[in-house]
């Protein structure tokens, strides 16, 4: 009798035991928690609308058309290094007939906004130097140099198509220049880019 009561309770051990085992191996740990994934880096190519205050004339009243690269590497999730070359030119200033060029060599830190996948709102503060060329070049008018300090504030908007494509939907900004204009030898411009945005590597 009391050999089956042993057996008995033995069995029963082993069946709770057993029972337990698949609870004991489902039970999840605590969780670690998920590091974002390192962004690409990307190649934008835009479109660019510039409202321009360049030499000689001392208001910005007039407008130029061109287009932008710009090759963004990130260094951490939500900074990056931006180089950005650009050019916009008229060829009839103001229906004077003069024409003019103005290209910008650029670069410096953006910050983005990766938190929604679907959009990456973007600030960023670049600076490098402008050259103009055509009639209306300060070097044509013995002003002086046709290169000077140059500097670019604003963001923008990417809509994420893919993981590879997006579209720069608008960037905006301030672009400061430091041409000698026999007035105060600097121009307040406005640009406004759009364009296709390809990113590299893994993302």
């Amino acid at each position: 009798m009391r050999t089956n009561m042993r057996a008995t309770f033995a069995m029963l051990l082993i069946v709770a035991a057993v029972s337990l085992l698949p609870a004991a191996a489902q039970t999840p740990s605590t969780p670690a928690r998920a590091l974002p994934t390192q962004p690409a880096p990307e190649l934008a190519l835009t479109y660019t609308y510039l409202h321009a205050n360049v030499p000689p004339n001392a208001c910005g009243c007039f407008s130029m058309n061109g287009g932008s690269a710009s090759f963004a590497y990130p260094f951490t999730y939500s900074f990056s290094l931006v180089a950005e070359a650009g050019a916009e030119t008229n060829s009839n200033v103001t229906s004077s007939g003069l024409d003019l060029t103005l290209s910008e060599y650029l670069a410096g830190p953006r910050y983005s906004l990766r938190k929604v996948s679907r959009i990456t709102p973007f600030a960023q503060l670049l600076v490098g130097a402008a050259h103009t060329s055509g009639a209306l070049s300060p070097a044509q008018f013995g002003l002086g140099s046709s290169t000077a300090f140059a500097m670019a504030t604003g963001g923008g908007l990417d809509l994420n198509l893919t993981r590879r494509f997006a579209w720069r939907l608008f960037q905006t900004d301030y672009l400061l220049t430091l041409f000698p204009n026999r007035t105060n030898d600097h121009q307040n411009n406005f640009r406004f880019s759009t364009g296709v945005v390809v990113r590299f590597g893994k993302k």
